[in-house]
Order: C-alpha cells, then sequence, then structure tokens
C-alpha cells in the first residue's frame, strides 16, 4: 500500500507538490524558518559554482545586485581558478625543473584576501 499523499500549496497557484504525512511529520516542531534554512543548505550542498558567471547567474536570480560583488571580482576569479587547479589537477606544478616544487605555491596573504 503506498503512503497517503497530501496536497502541499501555498494557495497563490495550482502547481501542488505531495508529500506524505511520514515525511511532513520529520519536521514536527520545526518552525518555518527551520526548514527554509535547511532546504537551502542541502540544495547548496549540490550545487557547483565554476566561475564568475555562475555566481552571478545565482545572484540574479535571486535579485541581488551584482554591484554587490563588483569590487571582489578579481579576487573571486583567482579564488575559483585555484580551486579549479586543486581540484582537477591536484594542484600540481606544471613547471618543472629545478627550483620548481611539484604543487603550486601560496601565499597565507592571498588566502587571506580570498577569505
Amino acid at each position: 500500500m503506498s503512503p497517503l499523499k497530501i496536497p502541499f500549496s501555498l494557495g497563490d497557484d495550482d502547481k501542488r507538490e505531495k508529500i506524505s504525512l511520514a515525511q511532513l511529520a520529520k519536521f514536527r516542531g520545526a518552525t518555518v524558518d527551520d526548514l527554509i534554512t535547511q532546504m537551502i543548505g542541502h540544495w547548496l550542498e549540490r550545487s557547483n559554482y565554476n566561475n564568475l558567471g555562475d555566481i552571478k547567474s545565482l545572484l540574479a536570480a535571486l535579485e541581488i545586485p551584482l554591484e554587490l560583488i563588483k569590487p571582489y571580482d578579481t579576487r573571486l576569479t583567482g579564488a575559483m581558478k585555484r580551486r579549479h587547479l586543486i581540484v582537477h589537477r591536484a594542484d600540481r606544478n606544471e613547471m618543472t625543473g629545478s627550483g620548481h616544487h611539484p604543487t603550486v605555491t601560496i601565499s597565507k596573504p592571498l588566502v587571506d584576501t580570498w577569505t
């Protein structure tokens, strides 16, 4: 027997997601704010931003003025490029030979600017 599902509607449109009472019961005692925070957290854990354009698209969709991040464009781009190097190339230094480390060096002041 399939679980009973009830319509979950905000009343402002005809689209309704159906959830079971058992699914809904997992959230007993939580506030709406708690649920929103949890849903955003789960969504962000699965989201991926590979470049500044991805971030700007998200902010635009959220109706957040892009001017707010304009002063950070260069730093964000640098941090994202470095992340890409770390994730996809294990931070390997393509320069070989005497005086070159196997991984790309990074300075504390640079990391501090990204933070």
